[in-house]
């Protein structure tokens, strides 16, 4: 909880002190009782046959022979194939390098926090703006997230960060999107349009 007082209070804070939100799961890694013990050990040599000849590297049935000799691995063979097969087919991370010069670009979103006003606890919109390259945000609370709320949130961002970007980054939210077509296009709200020709900057969903 945080004690706030009853006037919209507007935070700067940099964006490592902004605690990610864990991830969802949606589902549970399946238990491997039998190849569970030795999956680390098949890892290991895996990852070490990167580093050698084709010819050098293990066949499934060597790696099997070995944790059965070695480990006293009771599995079957069958059961070190299908690991070591689903292992060579997991997806390998791809990055996207991300090239952004100072000003070009920051993101707008909402966010919802639980506080104190008054004695009560009450629940409040956060408007959350967050510069792309510096990695400064700034947080601006309302007691909703209507269009009004929404515009005063980008005024005071940017007043306080000394500037307007070239582009803002957002979800679709209903307050600045009419329509969602096709791909990146997008049918805007009159009203929302108004405020970014206004402040000259380019609106990305």
């Amino acid at each position: 909880m945080v004690n706030m007082s009853r006037n919209t209070v507007t935070k700067l804070v940099n964006a490592a002190d902004v605690t990610e939100l864990g991830k969802y799961h949606a589902t549970k890694a399946r238990p491997a009782p039998v190849i569970g013990p030795v999956s680390g050990i098949i890892d290991t040599w895996l990852e070490a046959d990167k580093k050698v000849k084709p010819k050098q590297r293990h066949t499934t049935h060597r790696i099997w022979r070995r944790l059965v000799d070695e480990y006293g691995f009771t599995g079957g063979e069958s059961t070190v194939r299908y690991y070591v097969r689903a292992k060579k087919q997991q997806p390998k991370d791809t990055f996207l390098l991300l090239s952004i010069v100072p000003g070009e670009a920051a993101q707008v979103d909402w966010g919802e926090a639980d506080v104190i006003m008054g004695g009560i606890q009450t629940r409040i919109m956060l408007f959350c703006y967050h510069l792309a390259l510096s990695g400064i945000s700034f947080l601006m609370g309302f007691p909703h997230s209507r269009q009004e709320a929404l515009f005063e949130g980008h005024i005071e961002a940017f007043h306080q960060l000394g500037g307007v970007p070239d582009r803002i980054i957002y979800d679709n939210m209903k307050v600045a999107v009419k329509t969602i077509l096709t791909g990146k296009e997008r049918i805007e709200q009159d009203a929302f349009i108004h405020f970014r020709n206004h402040y000259l900057f380019q609106a990305d969903f």
